[in-house]
């Protein structure tokens, strides 16, 4: 195996980056509404869920190098609407938006359903071509709101998110 040096490794960090922004631009609209509180929003109309969770990687404890993060949109009256999860470089809250190559997904939400004080979300993965080998397109979620807690399988890594203030 040949070795990599400081220069070619931050290179390819950089380009993939730049990859993950650019599909991060294409999305912006899912982004600015994701940010909205998960509380019904009486401008984008009753039944309304809006969320946005993260996490620091690797967890407890280590210190935190990367952000796990998830954000959506879902109507509770259709059960229809989107997540996207990826992993940022950088710690919690330091809003780098650096998005780590290959960990960008975008979940077109086909099913929620309310239980209790959560909502239990099921997807598919929109651009299957961004899946890793063995990864399904499926994608299960969970909205704990009496909990705070956004419940997903990011990076292959089953984890549990932290509900942002104002949302859940």
């Amino acid at each position: 195996m040949s070795s990599m040096h400081r220069r070619k490794f931050l290179g390819v960090a950089g380009a993939g980056a730049a990859a993950v922004s650019a599909a991060a631009v294409s999305t912006a609209g899912l982004s600015a509404s994701a940010a909205a509180p998960a509380a019904s929003s009486p401008a984008r109309g009753a039944g309304m869920l809006h969320f946005r969770a993260e996490t620091g990687l690797p967890g407890r404890p280590w210190p935190a190098y990367a952000t796990a993060m998830a954000e959506g949109s879902i109507d509770l009256r259709s059960g229809t609407g989107f997540v996207a999860t990826r992993v940022l470089a950088g710690q919690p809250g330091s809003r780098a938006d650096i998005g780590l190559p290959g960990t960008s997904r975008l979940v077109r939400i086909t099913t929620a359903r309310a239980s209790g004080n959560s909502v239990h979300l099921h997807g598919v993965v929109e651009d299957r071509s961004t899946l890793a080998t063995g990864e399904s397109a499926r994608q299960n979620f969970v909205l704990d709101q009496a909990g705070g807690r956004f419940r997903a399988v990011i990076a292959g890594t089953e984890m549990s998110l932290a509900l942002l203030p104002g949302t859940g």
